[in-house]
């Protein structure tokens, strides 16, 4: 969650400081993220799947790293992932959205 929070925090910097001479400034948000996701990767800070939208678009979409580190199996997009109980913040984040396009309530009657 926090790298998600940083991306934004980058390409919200780079919309406000982009002037000039500045070398982002004609790099697509996806190309940005793609040299930050690269650059993370190379430092062994991230390994997995990544798909990223903007008002219904995919604007960035890549998988980086190793299935299996020790034989440096390249992972592959196909290949599952065991997310254990990160599905649950994932649920969380849905019922949250629905309830902001108010089609639904925190507060249920246990009847219902």
């Amino acid at each position: 969650m926090k790298l998600f929070y940083f991306i934004l925090l980058i390409l919200a910097s780079n919309a406000l400081v982009a002037q000039g001479n500045d070398p982002t400034f004609a790099l697509t948000k996806g190309d940005q993220i793609e040299d930050l996701m690269i650059r993370y990767n190379e430092l062994g800070e991230f390994n997995g799947s990544i798909l990223i939208v903007d008002k219904g678009e995919v604007i960035y979409e890549n998988t980086l790293g190793f299935a299996n580190f020790e034989t440096g199996e390249p992972l592959d997009a196909e290949m599952p992932f065991y997310l254990a109980s990160l599905a649950k913040q994932f649920t969380a984040m849905g019922i949250m959205m629905l309830v902001e396009e108010k089609n639904n309530t925190y507060v249920i009657p246990a009847q219902e």
